[in-house]
């Protein structure tokens, strides 16, 4: 993808858009996915404004169902990578980052497939880093599937709606998504032992039936 890395260190949306368009089609679409991948991977490319780009050439739920899949996937990439290496992948600034110190934390004091789904909802957590911590935990794949399929859609869909308020010029509503994004992110983080007993509480039946098998 030649050209693409100084607009995703600009983090222009307006630049990325263009590029996308030149890509056009299905090569657009192709490449949405895989810069969703790779947000994940290479743990630095930004992910909100690839979001907000695929949200203003796509309409916000064809973008959220090409991101949301890229993420996933990328995420259940690296999982199996850092599983299949023991899990020994040492992160830049892992033990300097004290939100990743906070998720570590939690990973220890409470169920893992909980922290996990929780993780994704704390902002300034690398999520590239957390499918690396996750595979240091005894849970499943499928268990960290769904922490993550649970979690990362708010943020997502939020970025992707955000996007398409931009091209239509309705920056009011850009600004109203934004802070609803925030405030909801904010309201799961402040009910977080709400949500597991009861959203989450899935996961932890997911737990149980691993330990039985």
């Amino acid at each position: 993808m030649p050209g693409l890395r100084p607009l995703l260190k600009n983090g222009n949306e307006e630049e990325i858009v263009a590029y996308l368009e030149q890509t056009g089609g299905r090569a657009g679409v192709v490449t949405v996915f895989a810069l969703q991948v790779m947000q994940v991977v290479s743990v630095v490319v930004p992910g909100l404004p690839i979001q907000f780009a695929a949200g203003i050439i796509y309409g916000w739920w064809k973008a959220f169902l090409i991101c949301y899949t890229g993420f996933v996937a990328g995420n259940t990439a690296v999982f199996l990578f850092a599983r299949h290496t023991g899990g020994q992948a040492q992160l830049p600034d892992e033990s300097r980052n004290a939100k990743v110190q906070w998720f570590l934390n939690r990973m220890k004091s409470m169920n893992p497939r909980l922290a996990v789904a929780v993780g994704y909802l704390i902002p300034g957590v690398p999520n590239g880093m957390l499918p690396h911590v996750a595979a240091r935990s005894s849970m499943s794949l499928g268990s960290f599937i769904a922490a993550v399929s649970m979690s990362s859609w708010l943020q997502i869909v939020c970025n992707c709606i955000a996007g398409g308020f931009i091209i239509k010029g309705q920056y009011g509503f850009f600004i109203m998504t934004i802070i609803v994004q925030i405030l909801l992110i904010l309201f799961i983080i402040w009910k977080r032992n709400w949500f597991m007993r009861g959203k989450y509480g899935i996961l932890q039946k997911r737990a149980g039936s691993d330990e039985n098998t």
